[in-house]
């Protein structure tokens, strides 16, 4: 039986998150401004630890391989999405989300907690590097990488997510290990 995604990532998530958790390939690539189709050639395979699928893109040359890496102990996880075109034409790509998760409506709203990047100001205290909280009532929360390639210029390539306003309650941690354009 092949497991999907999904399924491997519930085993890490605790029953709000797991429950909730919606089927999907766990990336997206934007082409021409729409969200480029994906294919399934294969997987999930093993590759040493990795379990590892492969994709091609629907009427397109794109490839794409995604690993991802478990770590049952610590309840994590390495995302890896490797994109290639093997084809004589050059793709134009508008944007890559490398981890795409959503979650069925949970009961209210989601608390996000992130950083501020590493900004240069003239005043005190600046904003570089400051905690940021926000509250979600529906929508897309992302983390990204600012044009110009400087990972951290806006906010620090990572978010703690948790599934209440208030208290201790199911989240996550995500980051990206190299958020450059």
């Amino acid at each position: 039986m092949t497991r999907t995604l999904r399924e491997h990532l519930a085993e890490l998530a605790p029953p709000p998150l797991a429950d909730a958790l919606s089927a999907g390939d766990g990336f997206e690539v934007i082409c021409g401004g729409a969200a480029a189709t994906w294919q399934s050639s294969g997987g999930p395979g093993r590759e040493g630890e990795a379990l590892v699928w492969r994709f091609q893109q629907v009427a397109g040359p794109l490839l794409a391989r995604l690993s991802l890496e478990l770590d049952p102990c610590y309840r994590a996880g390495r995302w890896q999405v490797e994109l290639s075109n093997p084809g004589q034409e050059p793709v134009v790509i508008d944007a890559v989300y490398a981890l795409v998760l959503r979650f069925n409506r949970l009961n209210g709203p989601w608390r996000t907690l992130t950083a501020g990047g590493g900004t240069t100001e003239n005043f005190y205290p600046p904003r570089a590097y400051s905690p940021r909280q926000r509250l979600v009532f529906g929508g897309e929360v992302r983390i990204t990488s600012p044009d110009g390639g400087r990972s951290s210029d806006r906010h620090l390539p990572l978010m703690l997510a948790c599934t209440s306003a208030e208290g201790a309650t199911a989240g996550f941690f995500c980051g990206l290990e190299y958020s450059g354009q």
